[in-house]
């Protein structure tokens, strides 16, 4: 008995056009349905880039308050970013350099004619997101009205 010659291919070939046609090619096509996009999303998306934000709400002179945050680590929390700067500075040649401590500042216009009642709204507002109180600590420095 003579046994044919085995045939091996290495990697894989080009899909035929006669496969393109098979049950799962069909398939495959018809599950690629276009993803519907919500009126907002198709708003956004056929907004003109040239086209500038709509103006924000203007109060009236005087009755807003300006306000500065600072938030600094606690004491005794280290600050790598500190530690960093410091060295960095060290590098450059600025000599006499100690104790370099990182922090942020937060410059708020809160809608309020009396300076009070915005401190002890910007004090909810730190308590709340400005400032982690567990290692940060904030100042709120007040300033006139901003009209």
């Amino acid at each position: 008995m003579k046994l044919a010659p085995i045939r091996v291919d290495f990697g894989t070939s080009r899909p035929t056009k006669k496969w393109t046609k098979t049950a799962f090619a069909t398939i495959w096509v018809k599950s690629r349905k276009p993803i519907k996009k919500s009126p907002v999303d198709l708003a956004y998306s056929r907004r003109p880039a040239t086209k500038a934000p709509p103006p924000l709400k203007q109060f009236s002179k005087g009755s807003t308050v300006k306000a500065r945050v600072q938030v600094m680590l606690k004491n005794g929390v280290l600050d790598p970013q500190g530690k960093a700067i410091e060295h960095a500075l060290a590098a450059l040649g600025f000599k006499g350099v100690d104790e370099v401590r990182l922090g942020k500042v937060i410059e708020l216009e809160v809608a309020e004619t009396d300076a009070a009642k915005a401190r002890v709204q910007l004090t909810d507002m730190c308590e709340k997101l400005l400032a982690n109180t567990v290692i940060e600590r904030y100042e709120i420095h007040l300033e006139d009205g901003a009209g």
